[in-house]
């Protein structure tokens, strides 16, 4: 079964090359590296956009993989976990700005213990 690396991300075109690191084993994200702008503080927002990165980095790594080297993963092969994000026409905020909303998905494969099946937390 194929899987997106945090390798696959770093190779990314538009993720800075400090993005991910490891340090005595542990893997570390630099957030500001990797979404583009500073963030000095737990505090600060930019949670949504970090996921919104992820998926959109995660979802070219795994069109990457699919097409595979010169002949794409046969269909059972195929990682189907990030969808493209979806994007709604340009609007403008109520302070003049203009922006556009995304809408993606992750399907992802979860582990589960027989004699322990407990809904996930909502």
């Amino acid at each position: 079964m194929h899987e997106i690396s945090f390798e696959s991300l770093t190779s990314a075109p538009d993720v800075a090359a400090d993005s991910f690191l490891v340090d005595r084993g542990q893997v570390m994200m630099n957030v500001s590296a990797f979404i583009g702008r500073p963030v000095g503080d737990l505090s600060e927002s930019a949670v949504v956009e970090l996921i919104y990165k992820l998926i959109q980095v995660a979802a070219a790594a795994q069109q990457e993989i699919n097409a595979g080297d010169g002949s794409p993963l046969p269909a059972g092969e195929r990682i189907a976990a990030f969808t493209a994000p979806a994007m709604q026409p340009p609007r403008l905020s109520p302070d003049g700005k203009l922006y556009s909303m995304a809408t993606a998905s992750v399907t992802a494969m979860l582990p589960i213990k027989v004699g322990e099946a407990i809904a996930p937390k909502q």
